[in-house]
């Protein structure tokens, strides 16, 4: 449940970390 949660977040941050460089570039 915990290493699920986990990879949730941490593709959330990825997806976040996309956009953000895209509105930048």
């Amino acid at each position: 449940m915990t290493l699920l949660k986990i990879h949730f977040i941490m593709l959330f941050i990825e997806t976040r970390k996309d956009s953000t460089q895209k509105f930048k570039i």
